[in-house]
């Protein structure tokens, strides 16, 4: 690497950290993340944030992302509705470095894991965290996808240097406002225009019940239900069931489940 490509990047460096000491909210980290760390990890999609270590589970506090599909999401959320289990994160908890992947027949993924990376075009990943154990086990976490080209060492040694940094203001933010402040305030307006009927289902679908469960427990059919989740997926904007808990989840929190 010559002399001028060092000091660009060098200067990139300087430009993020400066952003990132001065970020206050969400919308500024994510300006930060799309625009100085993008200039020197010039990725397509993005996920991150913070999240808490329940013996070995990871439940985020804090999700952020960008052009990130939510269907893979789905795919690598806990049962609890509430958890995520993603095998690259599993990887770097084991050894916490800057991790750099091509998502190929070569990367030794547990093949399911990959094939589902690779559906989704998740290719070329640079990932890395920042644990603190004696913070009350908080993890930030991010995982750049779609690198224009593979992660070189030089880029995983930047990230590194990002990351204490990306730590910091995440942290700084999370400390401001809860999850379900962060959304909640955007989606006031969107839930108040909810039904009764739809607020009730939205209600017990976040306590993880089924269709079933929440026909018997509304007094009325299981066809009733299914219709009113249709009409909620088309006003969040998804195509599933678990896609629509997940909005939900990170708009509106996951309540502490009820006993029926």
């Amino acid at each position: 690497m010559n002399n001028s490509t060092n000091r660009s990047d060098y200067d990139g460096y300087l430009a993020a950290v400066d952003r990132l000491l001065a970020v206050d909210d969400v919308d500024d980290f994510m300006k930060c993340l799309t625009q100085e760390i993008r200039a020197v990890l010039p990725f397509g999609s993005v996920i991150g944030g913070m999240a808490r270590l329940c013996k070995g589970t990871v439940v985020p506090e804090l999700l952020l992302q960008h052009d990130f599909p939510l269907e893979y999401l789905d795919q690598i959320r806990g049962a609890d509705g509430a958890s995520l289990s993603s095998p690259i994160l599993k990887r770097w908890l084991k050894t916490p470095v800057p991790l750099a992947f091509t998502l190929n027949g070569e990367c030794d993924l547990p093949h399911r894991a990959l094939a589902q990376a690779r559906r989704f075009g998740l290719t070329h990943v640079l990932a890395h965290g920042h644990y603190a154990p004696t913070g009350g086990g908080l993890l930030t976490y991010f995982s750049f996808h779609q690198l224009a080209v593979p992660a070189t060492h030089d880029q995983r040694l930047l990230l590194a240097r990002l990351m204490p940094h990306m730590h910091c203001a995440v942290a700084r933010i999370q400390s401001r406002q809860t999850p379900i402040a962060a959304h909640a305030a955007a989606e006031t307006g969107r839930l108040a225009q909810l039904s009764q009927r739809q607020q009730e289902i939205v209600s017990w679908l976040l306590r993880g019940k089924t269709n079933w469960e929440i026909s018997r427990i509304t007094g009325t059919s299981e066809a009733n239900v299914k219709y009113h989740l249709s009409n909620l997926m088309r006003t969040y904007a998804v195509s599933s069931r678990s896609s629509l808990v997940f909005k939900l989840c990170q708009t509106h929190g996951a309540p502490a489940p009820l006993s029926v």
